[in-house]
Order: C-alpha cells, then structure tokens, then sequence
C-alpha cells in the first residue's frame, strides 16, 4: 500500500492565529456548509464540518425569488449552526452567500432573517470572490506543489467558476477568471423533467451548455493542461468512482477521473430516476437529484480542453472562507 504525502495546507503561521479557533459558513444554492477549525501548523484542523442539501436555489430561476419552503429550510439549518458557533465560541467567523443569494430579488428579507439567527450579517459575495476564496481553499488542501498553471472548475448549484491560478510563496496568483451561470440545480430544473430522464432533454441540455462554456473558455485562452475540479458535484462524482460508503476526504483528494471514466458514469447515472441516484454510494441528501447536471459541466469543459482528466479537489470555497476569516487568505 502506498501512503499519500500529506496535505501541504500552505497557511501564514502566525501567533495572531494560533490556537484560536475560526469558522466559515458557505450559503450555496444547493448547500450550506459550515466550518469550525484551529489553524495549527500550517494546516487546518476541523473541530466541526457539517454540511447539509438546502436547495436554496430551487425554482429561482423560474420565480426570480427564493420560495418560501427553501426559506424555512435555510433558516431552520442556520439555527443549528447558530448553536454550534455558540458552544466552540470561535474568534471570528465569515459568512458567505453565492448565486442563489445574487439572483434572488426577496435576498434581503432572508438575509435580515438570516442575521437574527446567526447573531452577524451574510456577505454575498461576487463571482470574483467565490472564485478567489475557491482557488484559495483548493491550493490549501494539495498535496504537491506544482509550478504549472491549473484551471480551477468549482461547479455550484446556480453557477460555475473557473479560474487559471498558479502557485507562489505567498499563495495562488489567479491570472483569469469567470462566472458562469451554469449550475446543478438550476440545469437539471431547467431541462431533466423525465424520470429517468429523456435523451432529448439530456441534448438539450448539453447543448446549452456548450453553448455558454466554449466562448468563455476561449475567452481564458491559452488554457493549462491541468483541470482540477471543486464543490460538491466533484467530490461526489470521486465518492461515487471510489465506492465510497461513507465520505472520505483523503480518498477524495487528487482522485483522478478520465473523461471517458465521467462519459460511464453518466450514462449509468441516466438510466436512473432522482430517487435511485440518491440511492447511491455519494449522492445522498438529494445529491441525485441535481449530480447530471453539474457532471454535463464538467463533461463541456474537458471536451474542449487537450487533456480530457479531471483531478478532484477536497478544498475549496468552505475552506478559503475559513482562512479568509482568520485573515490567512493573503500573502504570508
């Protein structure tokens, strides 16, 4: 058996953040994530990670506005994140929403309600932004370093970032970067209807697609030949390769998924309803519901890239929150 080199976590030792304990709250449009965590050692260290499928984003892109049911299971998530914030106490803590939060024009009464019950106001940030702290969370969790440029692919429920990053001293130097609206929810909403889903629907879907991803990656041209994949829908494609009954985040890291490994998946995947994908190893907590979707996204990028592999990251957005919390996102 070969032994994985450690995480490089590459964090600013600072006494300022010694021993002290942050958090990080992530208000995805699938996904609320929350982190509690010291940074010791240059690296992090999770006193609690929770994550939980929300769905915020549900029917947005139909109504222009978050429904009332994704409202109360949003705030009923945040009152248990309040309890645990309150029990660990942490020094500072950041609090992020994302597109969900950007499109919604009823934003502003979930976020007063929002800051009730967390005791601190939401930011909700830009694509800019969530791509930053995304590249920040994915290089804080490598293994390696690598002096070649990567393409960062962190695929949201209501949309993508990419961004071209490359390593240095003082953290990633991004030199490129994009928001798409692409995302699981909002795709597999707007195009899957059947159960399993019909082959023109998947078409259409793919064409759409397509259609907004070839001109922006043009735009970012020349490309690396590295993509490293981000956020939920990577993590979970990893689990389901991997078999994984339960998550594991070191089996997760730099698992490596060839485009014709992604292309078998989904046509397993497609032969399935939402319920029986959620069946499977990875894709619990409505995971299934969403995962072709943002597995089509990922499937658009690597066609048009010379190296059709994608390298899963375990970091990510919750992480870069995290460290920009504590301030550890700049130079060190």
């Amino acid at each position: 058996m070969i032994t994985k080199p450690d995480r490089l976590y590459r964090i600013p030792a600072s006494e300022a953040t010694a021993n002290r304990l942050y958090a990080g709250v992530d208000l995805g449009s699938n996904t609320f994530r929350l982190i509690i965590a010291r940074l010791h050692d240059g690296r992090i260290e999770p006193v609690v990670k929770q994550l939980h499928a929300v769905r915020l984003g549900e029917a947005l892109h139909r109504t222009g506005r978050l429904s009332e049911q994704a409202i109360r299971r949003a705030l009923a998530t945040l009152a248990g994140y309040r309890a645990l914030l309150d029990r660990h106490r942490p020094t500072a803590v950041r609090i992020c929403g994302t597109a969900a939060l950007r499109a919604a024009a009823n934003r502003e009464e979930f976020l007063r309600e929002a800051a009730v019950i967390l005791g601190q106001a939401a930011e909700v940030i830009d694509g800019e932004e969530e791509a930053r702290l995304s590249g920040i969370g994915a290089y804080a969790a490598m293994r390696a370093r690598t002096p070649e440029p990567l393409l960062l692919a962190d695929v949201g429920g209501g949309s993508s970032e990419l961004l071209v990053a490359t390593d240095s001293p003082n953290g990633p130097v991004i030199t490129a970067s994009v928001s798409l609206p692409l995302g699981a929810v909002h795709l597999s909403e707007s195009f899957l209807h059947a159960e399993p889903p019909a082959a023109r629907e998947l078409a259409a879907m793919a064409a759409h697609i397509d259609e907004v991803m070839i001109p922006a990656l043009a735009a970012m041209a020349p490309l690396p030949k590295t993509v490293v994949g981000i956020g939920g829908t990577a993590t979970a494609l990893a689990a389901l390769d991997c078999n994984l009954s339960a998550y594991d985040g070191d089996r997760i890291q730099d698992h490596r998924l060839a485009g014709d490994t992604l292309d078998t998946i989904l046509a397993r995947l497609c032969r399935l309803t939402g319920i029986e994908r959620n069946r499977l190893p990875g894709l619990g907590d409505g995971r299934g519901e969403i995962i072709l979707g943002g597995l089509m996204i990922f499937l658009s990028l690597l066609r048009a890239l010379p190296s059709p592999c994608l390298t899963v990251s375990d970091g990510g957005l919750l992480e870069g929150i995290l460290l920009s919390a504590a301030g550890a996102d700049g130079p060190a």
